[in-house]
């Protein structure tokens, strides 16, 4: 397109964009951003499910740790014949421990699988406890079962302490039966040896 400059009188040519060009540019751009849309969506998805199993992890590895700090050793007394110590007594299924429940007694089997007191609590979406008992309250958000058993090679001196959190809405349209991991659970496994104290 050329435009008359009548101070200098020439003629100037002017370089634009035509309209045509300008609704092609615009028609790619939309098509790159329907594209890439999807991979958004994708990654807000993939964030909470991310966010959710680090959650659980946190709640697994807790109880894995107050398992731990359970009494499991040897007491030597001054003439030197080692005792084994074991807490039998201690209830960790409740907001706070007491002193009604079966400690490191090895659990019955199933408990992994199944809400089977007291090696079962309910969590919210905080972590808070919610309670305890064969269903879920309706608060919970998080499942957290325990299993305690003998090492068969070694019973007397070893246990293996398992965690398993799972999310109640992964729960929900589970069949009864042995629990098949999906990998939105997390579970945490350990083997603790009784040691000696004085």
């Amino acid at each position: 397109m050329a435009v008359f400059d009548p101070l200098t009188k020439t003629v100037d040519s002017v370089h634009g964009f035509t309209l045509i060009e300008v609704l092609v540019a615009m028609v790619l751009m939309v098509l790159i951003c329907l594209g890439v849309a999807p991979l958004f969506a994708r990654a807000v998805s993939t964030a909470r499910v991310a966010r959710v199993q680090t959650f659980a992890t946190i709640l697994a590895a807790a109880r894995i740790e107050q398992l731990r700090s359970l009494t499991f050793a040897y007491e030597v007394r001054p003439s030197m014949t080692p005792i084994e110590r074991t807490d039998i007594t201690t209830n960790l299924s409740g907001e706070f421990a007491t002193p009604d429940g079966p400690g490191l007694l090895e659990s019955p089997a199933g408990t992994l699988d199944a809400n089977l007191p007291p090696y079962v609590d309910y969590l919210d979406a905080k972590g808070a406890w919610v309670g305890t008992g064969p269903s879920p309250d309706s608060r919970a958000v998080f499942i957290r079962r325990w299993a305690v058993h003998r090492d068969p090679t070694d019973p007397e001196r070893s246990l293996t302490l398992q965690v398993l959190v799972v999310a109640v809405a992964d729960e929900a349209p589970r069949r009864s039966g042995p629990h098949l991991l999906t990998g939105r659970e997390t579970l945490l496994a350990t083997t603790v040896t009784r040691k000696a104290r004085r």
